[in-house]
């Protein structure tokens, strides 16, 4: 039936119907500035996988990574408010800013163990850090129990803009499995695009890695998913770099961080099974 003929009530109805389902194509995505603290390599390759497969669009995000490097501060442009988020090295970096009244705050944590090793020749036979220490000995797994690769940003976006943070971290995580567990090639490409010196090789060989150690996949993630924190974890860290004489013992650690926008499952279902 012709619409002119329907009564103008139904078809401001069915008018209304149809524009709820369409999608929405039309709508502008939210510009986002990301920071790495480094040049690009697997070790950021969630972040690249989510803007090349689309993750972030999905999302609502028009996504800029902004590579680090020997002469980048990016954490500085994030405090003056010209990147959006930040990936910081691990949590003594949350815990300084804590300190020195800088307001930025961890609101995903993608590494799980800080990938900091202990290094020794294979002829000694050094297997173990008791033996006095490592083929490759990982820290994280002798107690050095920071987060690490830690998504920051200001506490003025969280008040401000809640929603844009959540999306950020839930459409990163799910970069974050698709790179470790998915078809990694068009994010692998934007890498070496960035930073030529990173072959297939070395890409492969730190992914490799990566999994073995469980650096990003391990622990409270196989709950909680990808950028799991917890309090307990949190207060276990800060007494040991207090115990240390690392990090001042007045200082409110909770500060530094924000369980609001993790440990929500996200992803999970792109886990493996076995």
């Amino acid at each position: 039936m012709n619409p002119a003929f329907l009564p103008r009530a139904l078809t401001a109805i069915l008018l209304a119907v149809i524009t709820a389902a369409a999608p929405a194509r039309g709508q502008a995505l939210d510009k986002v500035s990301f920071g790495t603290n480094w040049v690009a390599q697997a070790e950021h390759g969630g972040f690249f996988q989510a803007v090349a497969d689309g993750t972030y669009k999905k999302y609502g995000l028009d996504v800029t990574i902004v590579p680090g490097g020997p002469n980048d501060n990016n954490r500085m442009l994030l405090i003056a408010g010209r990147l959006d988020f930040f990936m910081a090295a691990n949590t003594l970096m949350s815990l300084d800013a804590v300190a020195n009244n800088v307001p930025v705050v961890t609101v995903a944590a993608i590494f799980q163990k800080d990938p900091q090793v202990f290094l020794t020749h294979p002829e000694s036979k050094v297997t173990k850090l008791e033996d006095l220490k490592p083929l490759i000995n990982l820290l994280a797994d002798y107690g050095f129990n920071t987060y690490s690769t830690l998504i920051e940003t200001r506490r003025e976006l969280i008040d401000k803009k809640p929603d844009l943070v959540q999306r950020f971290v839930d459409a990163s995580i799910i970069g974050w499995y698709n790179y470790l567990y998915g078809d990694n090639t068009a994010a692998n490409t934007l890498i070496r695009k960035l930073n030529p010196e990173m072959t297939d090789e070395l890409l492969a060989y730190s992914l490799n890695k990566m999994k073995e150690y469980g650096i990003v996949d391990s622990g409270d993630t196989s709950r909680d998913g990808i950028g799991a924190m917890t309090d307990a974890r949190a207060a276990s860290f800060f007494d040991k770099m207090v115990r240390a004489g690392v990090v001042r013992p007045d200082i409110d650690f909770h500060k530094a961080y924000t369980l609001r926008f993790v440990n929500k499952g996200v992803g999970l279902d792109l886990r493996p099974k076995n």
